[in-house]
């Protein structure tokens, strides 16, 4: 009977403190957009900004063995992000994405997710 209450609370304390989120992955040093400078809201494409977006930041977990809900698949393709764009932006912009110890996406990063959802999604 100790064996297990101990298990149980070892298992509860361990769950309180790691994150949902637990691939491996490169957690954000700090606040900097993810965009470089050269990425516009004129030029902003899925090959120049969103596709290595969702590999670095979202695939840790919303990819193949990740620990995510499974309502978004990412298989870092072209269709699946235009497929889940606004879902995508939509808990980016309310900050409910990603999960700390990552940081939220600056004002920067949301218009540029924005910005490329409203030009139809373009490609390159």
């Amino acid at each position: 009977m100790v064996k297990r209450c101990f298990l149980f609370t070892v298992l509860l304390l361990s769950n309180l403190f790691f994150p949902s989120c637990y691939k491996k992955g490169n957690i954000i040093p700090n606040n900097k957009t993810f965009a470089n400078d050269s990425i516009t809201v004129q030029n902003v494409s899925y090959l120049n900004y969103i596709h290595p977006l969702l590999q670095k930041n979202c695939s840790t977990c919303h990819g193949k063995g990740g620990s995510a809900e499974p309502w978004w698949y990412n298989t870092n393709t072209y269709e699946n992000a235009m497929e889940y764009g606004n879902p995508i932006y939509r808990t980016i912009n309310n900050n409910t994405m990603p999960p700390p110890p990552k940081f939220p996406f600056t004002e920067r990063d949301k218009e540029l997710i924005k910005a490329w959802i409203d030009k139809g999604y373009p490609l390159d």
